[in-house]
């Protein structure tokens, strides 16, 4: 488990959502564009979907969550799937 800082708040998001967050980042930045995605977590110990901001000047921390047992946040392995198919669905976009 990681948690993720963003914009004040600290959510507590799977390891695998944290890669993939990271990496579209990244890539959101490079190419100049920013996305709205879903991301499952927790939330001051409770389990949210949130939906966060991506892209160029927008900052994002991750670190080790301290409540690592707590188990991944329902609705992770989706918020997975959802983020890996908008960056692939743009490799090769040149708009």
């Amino acid at each position: 488990m990681k948690t993720l800082h963003y914009a004040g708040s600290r959510l507590t998001v799977s390891d695998e959502l944290a890669e993939v967050l990271l990496a579209a980042s990244m890539e959101f930045a490079d190419d100049d564009r920013t996305f709205r995605v879903p991301v499952a977590c927790r939330l001051e110990g409770r389990a949210e979907m949130a939906q966060l901001l991506l892209g160029p000047g927008i900052p994002l921390l991750v670190v080790d969550a301290p409540d690592a047992d707590a188990g991944d946040p329902p609705g992770s392995e989706s918020s997975v799937a959802l983020i890996s198919e908008l960056m692939e669905s743009l490799v090769g976009d040149d708009d």
